[in-house]
Parts: C-alpha cells; structure tokens; sequence
C-alpha cells in the first residue's frame, strides 16, 4: 500500500493523485472499537485511478476501519476489483465518484463489506455511482455498486445518485440497513435483498455467523 495511517486521530490524506498502483492506495485504522470513540481521520478530494494491478483482488483504493473515519470527494477508476472497502463502526463515505471499477471480478462491489454483525452505525451518502458493467461468467455472481455482504448490519445507504450501473446493491441479510431515496437511472438491476442468514447460511455446522 502507499500509505497507512493507524491509531490517529484528526489525520489523512487530501488534494492527492494516487495511480498506477501494484496493490492498494490508502489504509486507515484509527478509532477504539471497544468504547466506539471516533478517530475523525480521513481521505477527503484525492483521485485513484488504475489500482490493485499486481494484487488483483481485495487491495482497494481506500480501506476503513476503526471507529468514525471519513471518506470524502474522491474519484475511482480502472482497477480489477473493488475501489472501496470497510469494517468497524460509524464511518462515513459520501461524496465519491465511481465509475469503471471490477472490471474483472464477479461476486464484488464498488464498495464492499461483511461478516460482522458488530461492523454497525456506517453511512454511504451522496455518492455519483456510473458505468459500472457485470462481467461474463458462468457462475451467477455479479458486481455490485453497494455490497452488504453475509449479514453485514447497520448501515445507511441514501441519496445515491446510480447510473449506467448493471447492478445497483444487494444486502446479503443482516439486520437493520436501509436503502432510501436513491436514485437510480438506466440501471439493469435495482436494489436487492435476501435472506440468507435464515436459510443457507444460518447457525450450525458451516455457517459464517
């Protein structure tokens, strides 16, 4: 990665060109998930384009985690897999274009997350979503603009503007996400959900809760 910023707080990166990236952009782990205090880093007007080249997978451009930080006014572009991922708590990403992204991934996401039903409080807002195209393949999964993945819980997703996008999100089960007041233009398929954390994938032997 080229930078990573970890127990901080009120640190990050701004106004900065990240491209022709091996693996992935910028790491932020700030904010103590025990007592949910927020650590206020961020990246905020930076453009990633052409990232995860040698690492073609789960190296995107911005990882949070943590408690409370903030990704902001950046531009994603040209890279195999995901251009954003997340866990921990109450983080905010808004304001973000992302267009050209898992060019050459199924079952992935713009910006990705799950697993954790502690990863609660986080919002994704305000984000320009576009030309955004599923791959061929034979197995059925597809790319998404928003994964909520495998019972992933409380996050808000609202006022999202998704065009030219094949597939605008899917919430893997969880509990308590919302998708509100987005807009969705020219788009292949809308918003879906399922139930799998009281199917396929419920307690017992080989579940993932």
């Amino acid at each position: 990665g080229v930078v990573s910023i970890s127990n901080c707080t009120y640190t990050g990166v701004q106004n900065s060109y990240f491209h022709e990236l091996s693996s992935n952009g910028v790491s932020i782990s700030c904010g103590n998930r025990n007592t949910l205090t927020k650590a206020y880093c961020y990246v905020d007007n930076s453009r990633f384009k052409t990232f995860s080249q040698y690492k073609r997978t789960y190296a995107p451009a911005i990882n949070l985690s943590g408690v409370g930080n903030i990704a902001s006014n950046n531009e994603f572009s040209d890279t195999p897999h995901s251009a954003m991922q997340y866990s921990g708590n109450e983080h905010t990403i808004e304001y973000n274009e992302y267009f050209n992204v898992c060019n050459d991934t199924a079952d992935s996401g713009a910006i990705y997350t799950g697993r954790d039903w502690s990863t609660r409080g986080n919002i994704i807002r305000y984000n320009y979503f576009h030309d955004l195209s599923i791959i061929n393949t034979t197995t059925g999964m597809k790319m998404q603009a928003v994964y909520l993945d495998d019972m992933h819980s409380s996050t808000a997703v609202y006022g999202n503007v998704f065009y030219k996008t094949s597939s605008v999100a899917l919430f893997g089960g969880g509990r308590y996400n919302t998708f509100e007041n987005n807009l969705m233009l020219e788009c292949t398929q809308p918003f879906r959900f399922d139930s799998r954390g009281t199917t396929w994938m419920d307690s017992g032997e080989g579940s993932q809760i």
